[in-house]
């Protein structure tokens, strides 16, 4: 319907009915995966999930030239559409039973299950990583990618969510070994480590380093996945702390571009800088919110 491009107060509703949809297939999409998945392969599988933002932002640069263009923004939401009904039927026939958890419990009320929510550190440690991620990876693919020359043949904009997907998906295989929370602090530190000359020395470094500190920070949402079954056993558990991440994701890509337009004047440098301290900042949160989980007597 948002394909007809309808008067703006129809297309808002329309967008706030697609976004609680969305978010219900953030939020089950990752428990049924964890829920099918053997314990040994839950990390490999959450890092596999977790490549969903990288990779929706690759299609996107690919898609939007042939469809805009030609046909307007209307075609774009036609083929957006038209792809998550083709996936609705694919997917259906093969969607596991015996998954469904029913509660007796009656429903509290939304501020009284977010306030529950958000007082649980193992179920929203996941999700304040994340939702720092959510905020710089965004960022930088909106206003410093399309200030670099083409990456092995390709767009900027088109190639670093591509090659980000090494770094989230082998956080997700990392993850089998080590502690989701060390992957995500170490991609948020060596994320640090590869900004500081970018904010120093500029584009002329940048070029240079966006491979690499793209990989780098694509670690945290591999690492933030794979956390949600290592600290939540429980598949209800799960779901809430997916239902969390997605929150968090929400909010990190909403603050994300309008907080580096504020920087765009101070050209690369000023971007580079601002990502290096909210990267430090992430690391932060996760060691805080570890040291929670660990009062708690969790992982």
């Amino acid at each position: 319907i948002q394909s007809v491009l309808p008067p703006l107060a129809i297309f808002a509703g329309l967008r706030l009915v697609e976004g609680a949809a969305h978010l219900a297939v953030v939020v089950a999409a990752p428990a049924l995966m964890a829920g099918v998945a053997a314990g040994r392969h839950r990390p490999l599988v959450m890092g596999l999930w977790g490549t969903f933002f990288a990779v929706g932002f690759a299609l996107t640069a690919e898609v939007v030239p042939w469809t805009v263009p030609q046909g307007g923004p209307g075609r774009l939401f036609a083929v957006h559409g038209a792809a998550l009904l083709a996936l609705a039927v694919a997917i259906w026939p093969v969607l596991p039973a015996g998954l469904t958890q029913r509660s007796d419990s009656a429903w509290p009320g939304y501020l009284s299950y977010h306030r529950d929510l958000y007082r649980r550190p193992r179920l929203v440690a996941p999700a304040l990583g994340f939702c720092m991620y959510a905020l710089v990876f965004l960022a930088l693919l909106t206003f410093l990618a399309p200030r670099l020359p083409d990456i092995l043949g390709a767009p900027a904009p088109t190639a670093l969510p591509l090659i980000s997907l090494i770094g989230t998906f082998g956080a997700g295989a990392l993850a089998r070994y080590v502690a989701p929370a060390t992957i995500a602090l170490a991609g948020f530190g060596a994320t640090v480590l590869l900004l500081l000359p970018v904010a120093a020395m500029g584009a002329a470094a940048a070029v240079g380093l966006s491979v690499a500190l793209f990989t780098t920070l694509s670690m945290v949402p591999g690492a933030s996945f794979a956390m949600i079954p290592a600290l939540n056993p429980d598949p209800a558990d799960q779901a809430r702390a997916a239902g969390a991440l997605a929150q968090m994701d929400n909010i990190g890509t909403s603050a994300g571009p309008p907080l580096f337009a504020l920087a765009v004047g101070g050209g690369v440098p000023a971007l580079a800088g601002l990502a290096a301290l909210l990267c430090t900042f992430g690391a932060v949160v996760v060691i805080w919110a570890q040291a929670r989980v660990r009062r708690e007597g969790v992982g």
